[in-house]
């Protein structure tokens, strides 16, 4: 459960720092995360690979003018054990925690559960303040039998409408490998 921990920290991280890249056209292209999982991201697409506790984590980022997009792919190939479906609460929960910031300004705006049978599919919609300018975020996470997958989509709460028709495109092509079957909202 730790090693889930610390991968939210590391994605977190990586969302935040979205924010200071700018080289996207806003073209959306399909992108083949060899993970096990396909979807869409728009503009040019970077990737980075860690590796923490011999777990193999692949961090997909990309933005447009109004929205930051963060992907990651953490294979637990290698410890099934832990993605047990008896765990799935308690790894809900533990990723909720690790997304939101803990500072005071960090607040969890909504939840729900979109999909119980396996894969779960469970979402969440929180906010965060930066530099004065409040960001609204739409984060989904999967857990599959050999994967946690994290999608967020984040944008600055004025631009809340196109945040959520980016979100819907977003989340709607998620296509998992895994099961054969796409994942929509």
């Amino acid at each position: 459960m730790k090693q889930i921990a610390l991968f939210i920290t590391v994605f977190f991280i990586a969302t935040i720092s979205l924010s200071a890249q700018n080289n996207n056209t806003g073209e959306w292209h399909k992108v083949e995360s060899g993970e096990g999982v396909t979807f869409t991201m728009p503009g040019e697409v970077s990737k980075e690979v860690s590796i923490q506790d011999g777990v193999p984590t692949y961090i997909f980022k990309s933005r447009d003018l109004n929205c930051i997009f963060g992907v990651v792919c953490s294979n637990f190939s290698d410890k099934p054990e832990m993605l047990k479906p008896e765990y799935h609460g308690s790894l809900v929960e533990i990723l909720k925690s690790g997304s939101i910031p803990k500072e005071e300004y960090g607040k969890l705006a909504a939840e729900k559960l979109v999909q119980k049978e396996s894969p779960l599919i469970y979402e969440i919609n929180y906010t965060t303040e930066k530099n004065k300018i409040q960001w609204s975020y739409i984060k989904r996470f999967i857990i599959t039998n050999s994967h946690i997958y994290q999608f967020t989509i984040g944008a600055k709460t004025r631009n809340t409408d196109q945040l959520k028709f980016e979100a819907m495109l977003f989340f709607d092509s998620i296509e998992l490998k895994e099961s054969n079957e796409k994942e929509a909202a």
